[in-house]
């Protein structure tokens, strides 16, 4: 029988909704080791804080992953605490950004028994494992920090995933599509945008970024026929028409980015999309 987990994503300020690629990339690398996930993105499904208790009554799952930025850390701490509530056995583990950047407070706030700092998919896969096998030997997972005797305890990092063709797709059943609210400018089309994540990591050093605290500064990009594969995809099954490129720098390699534009014309798919790039690595 699978074993459940659950992924929480808390609400957060922001007007525009966007799908959440983390905890969907997540679901669907487990899922392929066994591990049945579900996903609550509490903005779109109409939840807030006080009503986590009840959902998790109902599912009642083994683990629970939140995965949060720095504005939504308050919001993830009440939420573990309430799990705690429901069953002190429910174990609960911190991902993304802010809990990368700052794991000695997000464990040392009582809730949470586990962070995932960095990138998320083999760390978490291998933490469920050993703690299916009774939790004797967690300190050898790279990535992991935790409480012991009181102390926080932050393991060796882990290596970055090297080939990221090898990915699943994000897995997006259950989530309200509609729900959502991100756009893509300049399109007069409202249908839902899907996140495209095409590369991993930026060589750049913006003071404002915090996209090296989980991909570090090591790029990495998928192929250009693994990355079409996922827009025909999500085309065929969602019949989906905007897109948004969540890398961190699209351009950086322009022949490679003209190349996937040739793609999608010769597929005979007519989608809107959007990127992220900096000025430096555009042209006219």
């Amino acid at each position: 029988m699978a074993k459940k987990i659950l992924f929480v994503h808390p609400p957060y300020i922001s007007k525009v909704k966007s799908l959440p690629l983390g905890v969907a990339y997540l679901r669907s690398y487990l899922e392929k080791f066994g591990y049945d996930g579900d996903i609550i993105d509490m903005d779109p499904m109409a939840l807030g804080v006080d009503e986590i208790e009840k959902e998790i009554k109902t599912r009642m799952p083994r683990f629970v992953a939140v995965s949060f930025m720095t504005v939504q850390a308050n919001d993830a701490q009440k939420i573990a605490e309430k799990i705690k509530k429901v069953s002190k056995d429910i174990i609960t583990v911190a991902g993304g950004v802010h809990a990368s950047a700052m794991p000695h407070e997000t464990l040392l706030g009582g809730n949470f028994d586990f962070v995932i700092c960095g990138e998320g998919e083999q760390t978490l896969k291998e933490l469920m494992d050993v703690l299916d096998r009774g939790g004797s030997d967690i300190a050898g997972v790279k990535g992991l920090a935790y409480l012991k005797n009181g102390e926080v305890v932050v393991n060796p990092p882990r290596e970055l995933i090297e080939h990221i063709d090898e990915l699943p797709f994000p897995d997006w059943r259950g989530l309200p599509i509609h729900e959502y609210s991100a756009v893509v400018l300049g399109s007069d089309d409202n249908s839902p945008v899907f996140p495209i994540l095409s590369t991993r990591g930026c060589p750049y050093s913006c003071i404002f970024c915090a996209s090296n605290i989980v991909f570090r500064r090591k790029y990495r990009a998928r192929s250009n026929e693994n990355i079409l594969k996922e827009i025909v995809f999500l085309v065929k099954k969602y019949n989906a028409k905007n897109f948004d490129f969540v890398d961190d720098t699209l351009t950086i390699y322009k022949d490679k980015m003209k190349d996937l534009c040739d793609l999608i014309i010769r597929e005979k798919i007519q989608i809107n999309w959007i990127c992220n790039a900096r000025v430096n690595g555009l042209d006219r």
